[in-house]
């Protein structure tokens, strides 16, 4: 996850791509700041800042995110993974901790830290691995948990299963 980008042209200033440093970190210096709607994955015409408009950092594989609460969302991955499998589908996951019966695993991590660290390395490997979908569980959108996002959400193309 890299640099942060930052609208200082308007006021409340306006967050145009989260990046290492995190919202609330940048919020305690400057105080209130608005978040782009491209960020959760609202399309936008025009771009402000690289990276805002396209799909990036996406592998072969078609990825999909798993979002909601965590039990949930680690109940919902397992139907997927099963699911897939019976359709004959290599299915690869990218988890913070949990085994799945998947084709492939790549464990991300518990820290957001490490997550925001693996989370490129796990798409390159199991596109590498030749899976034919990755199910990305997701995370809660606070500090790194929303640059985290942002670019998961940009890898699978805005792909996200709501795990209710």
């Amino acid at each position: 996850v890299e640099s942060t980008v930052l609208d200082l042209t308007t006021w409340p200033p306006l967050l145009l791509r989260p990046g290492g440093l995190p919202l609330e970190k940048i919020e305690e210096v400057i105080g209130e700041v608005q978040i782009h709607p491209a960020v959760r994955g609202k399309e936008v015409d025009l771009a402000k800042a690289p990276g805002m408009k396209y799909k990036h950092y996406s592998p072969n594989a078609e990825v999909i995110i798993v979002e909601g609460k965590k039990e949930r969302v680690k109940e919902r991955m397992k139907e997927l993974v099963n699911e897939f499998k019976e359709r004959g589908i290599k299915v690869g996951v990218m988890a913070t901790g949990e085994f799945y019966e998947a084709d492939e695993c790549f464990n991300l991590g518990e820290s957001e830290e490490e997550i925001a660290k693996n989370m490129f390395r796990a798409l390159r490997e199991l596109d590498k691995r030749g899976v034919d979908v990755i199910l990305a569980e997701g995370v809660e959108e606070r500090g790194l948990g929303l640059a985290i996002m942002n670019r998961l959400r940009k890898a699978a193309g805005y792909r996200v299963i709501k795990a209710e």
